[in-house]
């Protein structure tokens, strides 16, 4: 089973890029900086709201996401 988790790195390369701090970030994205503080640290994962904000601020979707193979042991089990 795959998991989608965000290309945390493009993100960095982007705001180093546009000289963007996660709070300027968080505004551009429309979400708190709490939440990108907590998502930049790996405190949280990210939800809709922050992959559709890095939509919204131009990294292409191709380039958001990370998948990551789970072994068995990581599966959820079907109802």
């Amino acid at each position: 089973m795959d998991s989608v988790i965000v290309n945390l790195d493009k993100v960095r390369v982007l705001m180093t890029k546009k000289k963007i701090s996660e709070y300027g970030l968080s505004k551009l994205m429309n979400v708190s900086y709490s939440y990108v503080y907590r998502v930049m640290r790996g405190q949280r994962k990210a939800g809709q709201a922050f992959t559709d904000g890095l939509i919204r601020i131009g990294i292409e979707p191709n380039d958001i996401f990370l998948t990551q193979t789970l072994s068995k042991d990581n599966e959820c089990a079907a109802d």
